[in-house]
């Protein structure tokens, strides 16, 4: 009798223990399994005390409640230490087996299914049964075997598959499995030895608790939570999805006074005109729109809090909102400050760079401007050429087929004037010659669009803008290719010459026929406007047509303006 008492009394104890130190985010399972050996060794205790036969079966009968069900939650619990996630349809079916076998237990008084008979007997005072198995107690084996082998198949797996499982926790659940296995058969094989399987589940349920001691570890989320509430860091509030109030800590109480107002189980008061109560429903609604989470700043005063809200779910289903708040005023506070640092940090940069870009372009054009005096024979050329190109891209922005975006069309422009740099490499004699050249002369003047991109890239290599300097790169290299391919230095054809090129040979062209020069006169407007809309598809690209014949009237304003009381037009 002392046996099953004290095998009893450390049940309820070990029981009590899972109780006290229980996590909300533990498995039911394993409150389900320390139950289930209370009440087996409770079944066991009172049928040894029992005083007649019906006592004692009735008794025995509360007693097969672990042997029927503790199996399935061992199974559940392997499942939760393995982080094997099932539908509840297959909980339901795993749980089936162990609810059919208990209904035909509790009715074999009647039936004699399980047992075909049952006797009392009695030594030192203990009630002890003598049975004689009916066919079901056969089916109730297999029940256990199968249990057995799933089991074993679930560890075998989270072993193999489940990096995320803790394998020490595995292997000690797998031992409650074998003890419990083993010793239910050894009492049926040796019916007249001690009766183990009272102390068998105790030991199962010290197994259980130091498994339950190590299950938190592996939560960081929960781990964290935890820290954060523990030291008074985290304010913590809910509601229902209907809008509820469930409650919130002490933290969240004192940063946000106004929950204080609010009846557990009771909505937002009607007509309130209570401002943060109107900033947490438009929050749910937020997390509504969201799929179920979002975060949101939250000032009060000088106070700054960081709120994270979600959905929480209880068995899988979502019940209501949580949010979790943090003081990030000092956080908050210290971002602004290297925000600020950062973009006086940036405001400099800038200014120093823009003086380089700017050093950078009044070199480039005083360049431009040597070369220029160099050439007498194309005075302001490289200013009006400028224009043109200025011009030109104003219409192009106009033009969706083409659509150059600001950045391009700011890089052309202000590479407009770099297009003739390499004339600096021609000799004076070729340069300052007041008629046309010879053959041998034009080839050497050729030379300028390759040497005008060699210098070019030099003048613009430590430059930070990439992109600019590829553009007037370009622009110097290849403003003298034709679409047709019969242009120098490459002779590239279509589009294999870069757009701000073709950009600028109309530019270039465009100037040189409505400008006097020492070796010819210049044309009408007239004129020059039909030379170059021949050419287009030849000479230029055709798809600057448009914006060429779009220009025309500002091209000619122009012009007039420059070329007032001359004789160039």
């Amino acid at each position: 009798m002392l046996y099953y008492q004290l095998t009893f009394a450390a049940s309820v104890v070990c029981c009590l223990l899972l109780l006290w130190k229980w996590k909300k985010q533990l498995d039911i399972s394993y409150a389900a399994m320390n139950i289930l050996v209370v009440i087996s060794d409770m079944g066991a205790l009172l049928r040894s005390a029992a005083d007649t036969l019906d006592e004692a079966v009735i008794w025995n009968i509360i007693s097969y409640i672990g042997a029927c069900f503790l199996q399935a939650t061992i199974t559940f619990c392997i499942l939760s230490l393995s982080r094997i996630h099932l539908h509840k349809f297959w909980k339901l079916l795993m749980v089936l087996p162990g609810l059919l076998m208990y209904a035909i237990i509790v009715t074999d008084p009647w039936t004699h299914l399980f047992y075909r008979s049952v006797q009392r007997m009695s030594w030192e005072g203990i009630t002890i049964l003598t049975k004689e198995y009916g066919a079901f107690h056969t089916v109730f084996y297999v029940m256990i075997i199968g249990y057995f082998v799933l089991d074993v198949a679930i560890l075998g797996y989270a072993l193999a598959k489940k990096r995320e499982a803790s394998v020490k926790n595995i292997l000690l659940l797998a031992l409650v499995e074998m003890i419990s296995i083993a010793v239910y058969f050894f009492q049926k094989i040796f019916p007249d030895a001690i009766q183990l399987t009272a102390i068998s589940y105790v030991g199962a349920q010290v197994i259980v608790l130091s498994i339950l001691d190590r299950i938190c570890l592996y939560d960081v989320d929960n781990t964290v939570m935890n820290a954060l509430l523990s030291k008074g860091e985290m304010g913590c509030f809910s509601f229902t999805l209907s809008g509820k109030y469930l409650g919130c800590n002490k933290i969240a109480e004192g940063w946000i006074p106004e929950l204080v107002q609010l009846r557990v189980d009771r909505g937002m008061p009607k007509n309130h005109n209570i401002p943060i109560l109107h900033t947490i429903a438009e929050w749910m609604e937020t997390i509504r729109k969201n799929g179920g989470s979002a975060e949101f700043f939250y000032t009060k005063g000088e106070n700054i809090y960081k709120v994270s809200g979600g959905y929480f779910h209880d068995r899988g289903k979502v019940k209501g909102f949580q949010f979790a708040m943090r003081d990030v005023t000092q956080e908050q506070k210290y971002i602004k400050l290297i925000n600020q640092y950062n973009n006086e940090l940036e405001e400099k940069v800038e200014e120093k760079t823009q003086n380089l870009r700017e050093m950078h372009q009044r070199l480039v054009q005083g360049m431009a401007d040597m070369v220029e005096s160099r050439d007498p024979s194309t005075g302001g050329h490289i200013k009006r050429t400028s224009q043109v190109v200025r011009i030109l891209v104003d219409e192009m922005k106009k033009d969706p087929t083409l659509a150059p975006d600001k950045k391009f069309c700011q890089a052309m422009i202000k590479a407009a004037p770099m297009h003739d740099l390499g004339k600096i490499a021609v000799d004076d004699d070729i340069l300052r010659k007041p008629g046309r050249f010879t053959p041998e002369e034009f080839d050497k003047m050729k030379t300028h669009a390759e040497e005008g991109s060699k210098i070019v890239k030099k003048l613009l290599s430590d430059m930070e803008d990439d992109y600019f300097a590829k553009i007037a790169e370009n622009v110097a290299h290849f403003h003298h290719e034709r679409v047709d391919g019969t242009g120098y230095p490459c002779g590239l054809k279509g589009e294999e010459i870069p757009l701000e090129a073709r950009i600028m040979a109309v530019a270039d062209v465009y100037d040189a026929l409505v400008s006097k020069r020492c070796y010819k006169e210049s044309l009408s407007f007239e004129r020059a406007y039909e030379i170059i809309m021949e050419g287009m598809g030849t000479q230029f690209d055709g798809k600057l047509q448009p914006c060429f014949a779009a220009a025309r009237e500002k091209l000619e304003t122009f012009y007039r303006q420059e070329f007032a009381g001359s004789d160039s037009e």
